[in-house]
């Protein structure tokens, strides 16, 4: 299974309130790609900014109140990218995802639903931010 495939079957699987955007940005990139002889995928930083950011953690850490389901789910989904995802996988975490709670300010808001893994690759990251 390819990088794409895997994140994206994260976010399937684990949110699928935002089943509707991937199909979306699919639709988006496979009618761009029409006519080429070599079509091109949806990369995984998209995956990350537009459908995981965008969809479910940007609207999760601006509401007054997290909805800790919501908050146990996104967190899922950024542990299994960690734990079982390829060197790549763990980079677009580490540029798309950690960055914007760090960079944002929104870390001690989702730091109690998070697991090991975000965790230790904030402790790495947060000296940059801090």
């Amino acid at each position: 299974m390819g990088d794409y495939d895997f994140v994206r079957g994260v976010i399937w699987n684990s949110l699928p309130e935002l089943r509707r955007t991937l199909m979306e940005i699919e639709a988006e990139q496979a009618e761009f790609d029409e006519g080429e002889d070599t079509p091109s995928t949806v990369s995984i930083y998209s995956l990350a900014s537009d459908v995981f950011i965008d969809g479910a953690l940007a609207p999760l850490l601006s509401s007054e109140e997290i909805e800790k389901d919501v908050a146990i789910r996104c967190a899922g989904v950024i542990e299994t990218l960690l734990l079982r995802g390829s060197t790549e996988v763990r980079q677009m975490v580490s540029i798309r995802i950690t960055d914007y709670l760090l960079g944002w300010n929104l870390w001690e808001k989702f730091s109690q639903h998070s697991g090991p893994a975000l965790l230790e690759e904030v402790g790495r990251r947060k000296r940059y931010y801090f």
